[in-house]
């Protein structure tokens, strides 16, 4: 595959657990006014791939996402994910890095700590559906609208229960420090607290930020104008 590194850079992000490729939509419009390329991949089990099973461990959805990016690299490229998708970015860019391959020239980390320790909430997948349903809207993920549909409610338990047994069960993660530039994002009430979110600042050896945004732990979708921006100053300050 040719790249063309003079072109301008192309974040691509990662779902959160529930989440598919439609998750970023109120992203697009943004990006694409300031004259950056976004594409959300999208996850087995859901969305366009929804006839695919589920994974079952970080490593191997990782490695999944890997496989979309090769395909998609041309150039100058940035990586963004929240919740899981920040796991999941961490360790796409850490495979890359240890392959050899191009990295990205910024990673995007919201809402996740370094998986160094195993996660202090565990089992929400073996919650009965109301109470996972209602964990979730207390997060700020769904609505008690969302739930006036019963089949959008059951497609959505059976993507949450995939995804949440994914980080709680996958085995704590091998980190190295990376030599990417680094953006941590976080709610100032979110579920994580800043100091957790710090502790990506030892797995760069890159520049490292870290921005508090107002809301909870779904802070993109109540100031995602903000969110945009804040990721275009730190893609713009690269070029």
């Amino acid at each position: 595959m040719s790249f063309d590194l003079s072109s301008q850079i192309k974040l691509f992000s990662i779902p959160f657990a529930g989440g598919n490729e439609s998750s970023y939509s109120n992203f697009d419009d943004h990006f694409a006014q300031n004259g950056f390329q976004f594409e959300t991949l999208t996850l087995p089990g859901r969305g366009s791939r929804v006839h695919e099973p589920f994974c079952t461990d970080l490593e191997t959805l990782a490695k999944d996402v890997e496989d979309q990016l090769r395909e998609k690299i041309s150039g100058p490229w940035a990586l963004f994910g929240h919740s899981l998708g920040g796991h999941l970015a961490y360790l796409v860019a850490r495979n890359f890095f240890r392959a050899g391959e191009y990295l990205p020239s910024h990673l995007f980390l919201s809402s996740c700590e370094p998986r160094t320790l195993p996660p202090k909430i565990r089992g929400l997948h073996l919650l009965p559906d109301f109470m996972l349903l209602q964990s979730v809207i207390q997060m700020g993920g769904l609505s008690q609208d969302d739930l006036k549909n019963p089949s959008l409610s059951s497609y959505l338990l059976a993507i949450l229960r995939a995804d949440f047994k994914v980080l709680s069960d996958s085995p704590v993660s091998i980190l190295e420090i990376l030599p990417i530039p680094t953006t941590c994002l976080l709610g100032t009430k979110d579920i994580l607290s800043k100091e957790q979110a710090s502790r990506w600042s030892d797995f760069t050896s890159g520049t490292w930020t870290l921005h508090q945004c107002p809301g909870d732990h779904f802070f993109i979708f109540q100031n995602s104008k903000l969110v945009c921006d804040l990721i275009i100053q730190e893609l713009n300050s690269q070029l």
